[in-house]
């Protein structure tokens, strides 16, 4: 019985296990492995198709916000450009105002009458401070 079993083996079994070591299931069956690959890409392509349809989509929203964003910049950018020489002239009218309420007041009697007390108050600290310093020297007849 031996023998016939190491025959069968040999001859039969082993070249089949051998066989099979070297083919692997897909070298029989290259159909099913290629519908396979097949449905994963095809699935793969149907969600990158959606993903750059959603893409396309917000990047329209996108370009549709701009050209809004767009006009608003154009309409802030005009009224910036009618509103600097409004801002200028204004500008002007008060630097000419400040000029004139200046020479209008030093030419005033209350300019003279705050000039001549404010002499006198520093002429009066000067005396205090000669008369401190100097006690010998006399400023009654200032």
């Amino acid at each position: 019985m031996g023998e016939i079993h190491q025959f069968l083996y040999f001859n039969m079994l082993y070249p089949l296990k051998r066989w099979s070591s070297l083919y692997s299931i897909d070298h029989f069956l290259p159909g099913v492995s290629n519908e396979v690959e097949m449905k994963n890409s095809k699935r793969v392509v149907t969600e990158l198709t959606r993903d750059r349809k959603k893409v396309l989509i917000e990047l329209q929203k996108v370009k549709a916000e701009l050209k809004a964003r767009d006009g608003d910049v154009k309409v802030a950018v005009e009224a910036k450009d009618k509103a600097v020489p409004d801002l200028q002239h204004l500008v002007g009218q008060i630097k000419g105002a400040k000029v004139a309420a200046v020479l209008e007041f030093r030419a005033s009697e209350a300019f003279e009458d705050l000039n001549t007390r404010y002499f006198l108050s520093g002429f009066e600290a000067f005396r205090k401070q000669v008369a401190e310093c100097f006690p010998d020297l006399d400023f009654s007849v200032f």
